[in-house]
């Protein structure tokens, strides 16, 4: 939901916006709800095996064998495709079914297999499939207002938290939004009836996410904004 918002409700919104992230259970559904557009899509910058370091081999409750996954993403909008977040997610695939690491485009690294890149948040997957058995703990919300990304995007708040299904971790994620999202979208509600599952959107997988309907979004998307 675009909106002509004046300065000095700034600090405002964006104190609305940290109490809607460190509460909330998904980070994607949390956003569709503040811009009032849909789900947000991720465009995938990058994956790669990750070997865990001690520090998240403790916090992810690791065993002798166990591989890391690294995905760094970045979620837009579903109107407009403007950036709202950039991701970091550390997974461990073997602890996420098979049906929503095809789905995200999640290999298994100790048995390949044929997947291919999605524009499917990891978290709306684990949502849509099972509800609050996934669920975010461990959430810290910090101002990064004086900060830019790599690319010089002006950013508000980081995030990190670490993802649970059935109380098993199975990845911690650090996600930084942009400013835009506090300049340019206001919450349709308020954030406690938001939380409260009052104005909440229902999770899903819509017919969008087709190969060809994110091909016609991101060329549109491309000719309004260009993003490094």
């Amino acid at each position: 939901m675009r909106t002509d918002l004046i300065d000095h409700d700034f600090d405002g919104r964006l104190a609305q916006l940290h109490e809607l992230v460190e509460s909330a259970p998904s980070l994607s559904g949390a956003l569709a709800w503040w811009t009032g557009g849909g789900t947000p899509t991720i465009h995938v910058l990058g994956t790669r095996k990750h070997v865990l370091t001690a520090r998240e081999y403790i916090d992810l409750r690791g065993h002798q064998h166990t591989t890391g996954h690294e995905r760094t993403g970045m979620l837009s909008s579903a109107r407009g495709g403007r950036t709202l977040a950039l991701t970091r997610a550390l997974i461990i695939p073997d602890r996420i079914p098979r049906s929503v690491r095809l789905e995200c485009g999640i290999p298994h690294p100790d048995n390949p297999e044929v997947t291919h890149t999605t524009r499917v948040p990891l978290g709306i997957a684990l949502t849509a499939e099972y509800g609050p058995r996934f669920r975010r703990a461990d959430q810290t919300v910090r101002s990064i207002l004086f900060h830019e990304d790599e690319s010089g995007e002006p950013l508000s708040l980081q995030c990190t938290a670490t993802l649970l299904l059935d109380d098993e971790p199975i990845g911690v994620v650090t996600e930084r939004l942009t400013r835009l999202v506090v300049e340019e979208f206001a919450p349709p509600g308020t954030v406690a009836g938001y939380l409260h599952g009052h104005d909440e959107p229902p999770v899903g997988r819509p017919n969008r996410w087709s190969v060809g309907a994110f091909t016609r979004r991101w060329a549109t998307a491309a000719r309004g904004r260009t993003v490094a």
